[in-house]
């Protein structure tokens, strides 16, 4: 009995942790900027085809801003319609990007500071 209850924590727990994190992410562009603006970065929404029918693997949005440019903190995000499509994104297409991350549904790439800004 005290095995399974142990189990059942850690699959809660673990179940938690993912959730959180995903959560993180901002959900549409609109959101993107809101909160890359309020982390200090000046945000343009490149594109925004959310509601629009796109094909798959075809981003959805694309949010690109920066903090400093002179010192290279800046960041480009396109977001797909799932995170399955954003890793396969990524490992197509931004596979040689120096700083490149998946959060929830978006590629991120730029600064760590900016990847850590927008997770």
């Amino acid at each position: 009995m005290k095995k399974l209850v142990k189990s059942l924590c850690a699959v809660v727990a673990l179940f938690a942790i993912a959730l959180c994190l995903v959560a993180c992410a901002p959900k549409d562009a609109k959101a993107a900027k809101e909160k890359m603006d309020k982390a200090g970065y000046s945000v343009l929404v490149v594109y925004d085809n959310s509601g629009k029918e796109t094909k798959e693997g075809e981003a959805i949005a694309n949010v690109s801003g920066t903090a400093n440019a002179l010192k290279g903190d800046v960041f480009t995000a396109f977001l797909f319609k799932s995170a399955k499509e954003a890793k396969a994104a990524l490992d197509e297409d931004y596979k040689d990007e120096k700083n490149v991350s998946v959060v929830g549904n978006w590629v991120i790439f730029g600064s760590e500071e900016a990847i850590k800004a927008f997770k």
